[in-house]
């Protein structure tokens, strides 16, 4: 009788060993994982906002409980072709889908407020892309080197932006936001006064521009990498051009500068080596070619 209570005992003990490493193995692999994530363990998602998509599909569609996309989301994420965002999505980070090389589609809810910076640079592949009504916010170089883009669309109702001939503008159509860097030849607004901050940065295939009449101010880094650009007139009424605003254009052997130019910015015309600036005689642009060692052609004077 006691040799049988004591093999129970025995196996007891082994099934309740057994039991106990089993939730310890189970409790070890929990305290493993990272944060709570979406179907298919694919999406890291924290309070609403998508950190990481840690998966490898072609097309993705983001889980309706995302309000935010994060920065540097889907950085990388090279085998992404199309994505789906929810409705509820207001924000798109800093980077979220930069270098996104293979993405072709992407659909925007009409929701969306704020695009960060650079936040589709490198994405090679997209070639169109429509902005929604709500959208009120767009980092710096949003789009930069998206060499295959050539149409920017501005959905209907929005009171931040609109779209002239594939480019960005501001609602009022003041200000060119950005070029596409796949476009080849562009007609500008002729109610444009300022070209915004790297608005043409990158656009290797543009080989000739047109400025209109009414322009007055060039942004910081505006043609930086035209490389395809030889020459360019900038038309009288031109007062300001900003820093690096033709950096490393190489091709570029021609600018021709009106008498109303009064300001250029640092470093605006670094790795030209080709260049010769033309203007009046007596001007400050005659003055700046000087001081900054660019050859200088006389078209006249005061």
């Amino acid at each position: 009788m006691r040799n049988i209570k004591f093999w129970k005992l025995l196996q007891c003990l082994a099934v309740g060993l057994a039991l106990l490493l089993m939730a310890v193995s189970s409790g070890n692999k929990e305290a493993g994982r990272p944060m709570e994530q979406g179907d298919g363990n694919e999406f890291v998602i924290e309070d609403g906002v998508l950190i990481m998509y840690t998966g490898t599909d072609s097309e993705v569609i983001v889980p309706e409980e995302v309000t935010s996309i994060g920065d540097y989301a889907f950085s990388n994420c090279s085998s992404l072709t199309s994505i789906t965002l929810p409705n509820g999505v207001s924000r798109i980070g800093n980077y979220a889908f930069e270098q996104c090389s293979s993405l072709t589609r992407i659909q925007l809810p009409s929701g969306l407020a704020s695009i960060g910076n650079r936040a589709f640079s490198y994405c090679s592949s997209l070639t169109s892309l429509e902005l929604p009504s709500g959208l009120t916010e767009i980092g710096g170089l949003a789009f930069y080197d998206c060499d295959s883009l050539t149409n920017l669309a501005v959905a209907e109702g929005n009171v931040a932006y609109q779209s002239f001939h594939g480019c960005l503008y501001s609602a009022y159509g003041e200000e060119l936001i950005c070029c596409p860097a796949g476009k080849k030849e562009i007609t500008l607004l002729e109610g444009v006064t300022s070209i915004g901050d790297g608005a043409f940065s990158n656009c290797r295939r543009l080989k000739r521009i047109q400025l209109p009449s009414g322009l007055k101010n060039i942004g910081n880094w505006a043609f930086e990498l035209c490389s395809g650009l030889s020459s360019i007139e900038l038309p009288s009424g031109v007062v300001s051009i900003g820093d690096y605003a033709f950096e490393s254009c190489i091709e570029l052997n021609r600018i021709e500068l009106p008498s109303t130019v009064t300001s250029i910015g640092e470093c605006a015309f670094v790795y030209c080596s080709s260049l010769a600036i033309y203007g009046e005689t007596g001007s400050y642009a005659e003055r700046y070619a000087k001081e900054n060692d660019i050859p200088f052609e006389p078209l006249g004077g005061f």
